[in-house]
């Protein structure tokens, strides 16, 4: 299939999803995206550390299973080889390398490195106060500084929602055949039918933008090239020093005063920090001017 057949394609697949309704019900999605943060505004004042707070515990919790992970790891590898001492029969040699192999590669999954569970915690702070300043969840709007992580958080909102859809399959038939014996269990029946509505409609969108995204992919992949060489230009100095108090805090973050004053004697880093604070504040303003990006995608 060329270029001009997948566009084609493309723009039927979009057309199909705006016929089930993905614009409209994005619509919907925004409007309550910005009720959401209004209220967090509003009645949780302290939001960041909150959740700085959860992503630590749940760092903390992935830490834990990992360590458990790599010991049972061990211990199966080790119990694998007493047997093997003790087997002197090929085919059964083979039978207990086969489900011990099988045991290993689940497991292995599990296993992650502590380094990487504390970027991603750090990673995740990071995106928060990001969601948080610009009143904009990262799922449904696109940085055009980094457009080609869109896709990812497209097919990770789906996936959830998919897994809502299966769950709604196995409790509506339930509640919906209860609720004719049991009145009393028809609000349980109404929740699970808007439940499968809304991750309907919400795994329509995602299909919708991801088709969008794809239809684009080769121009968002020259953009963000671009918008890449820029700000290795513009903010090279600065990005560095905030690289390096970054690995310095493992998975927390430093403080706003800390950067200053690591930029303190570096003329051109304390420059780049300027323009760079004078841009993101110009990004806000903006954004709230204007319709979001994943808005402008909108459309053939």
């Amino acid at each position: 299939m060329n270029n001009v057949e997948e566009r084609i394609d493309y723009d039927k697949k979009i057309e199909l999803c705006k016929k089930l309704g993905a614009d409209k019900f994005q619509k919907v999605v925004f409007k309550a995206e910005e009720l959401k943060f209004k209220f967090i505004r509003k009645f949780i004042p302290r939001y960041i550390e909150h959740m700085d707070k959860l992503y630590d515990w749940i760092g903390k919790k992935e830490l834990e299973s990992s360590k458990k992970s790599l010991k049972r790891y061990k211990r199966i590898k080790e119990d694998t080889i007493q047997r093997l001492s003790r087997t002197t029969s090929e085919e059964k040699k083979a039978r207990i390398k086969k489900r011990a192999n099988r045991k290993l590669k689940r497991i292995k999954q599990r296993i992650i490195p502590a380094e990487v569970i504390k970027k991603n915690v750090q990673s995740n702070k990071i995106l928060m106060r990001k969601e948080y300043y610009l009143s904009q969840n990262r799922n449904y709007h696109m940085d055009l500084d980094r457009p080609t992580e869109m896709l990812s958080y497209l097919e990770y909102n789906k996936r959830v929602h998919m897994n809502g859809l299966k769950r709604n399959a196995v409790f509506l038939p339930i509640f919906t055949g209860l609720s004719i014996a049991f009145p009393i269990v028809t609000p349980l029946a109404a929740y699970e039918l808007a439940s499968t509505f809304i991750n309907f409609q919400c795994v329509n969108i995602q299909n919708c933008n991801i088709y969008r995204y794809k239809k684009r992919e080769e121009k968002f992949k020259k953009v963000e090239e671009r918008r890449t060489q820029t700000n290795v230009r513009d903010y090279g100095n600065v990005s560095t020093i905030v690289s390096e108090k970054l690995k310095e805090k493992e998975d927390e973050l430093p403080t706003i005063d800390e950067i200053i004053e690591s930029v303190r004697n570096n003329p051109e880093a304390r420059a780049e920090l300027r323009k760079m604070a004078q841009r993101t504040m110009i990004k806000r303003e903006n954004i709230k001017k204007n319709s979001s990006h994943v808005k402008k995608l909108g459309g053939n």
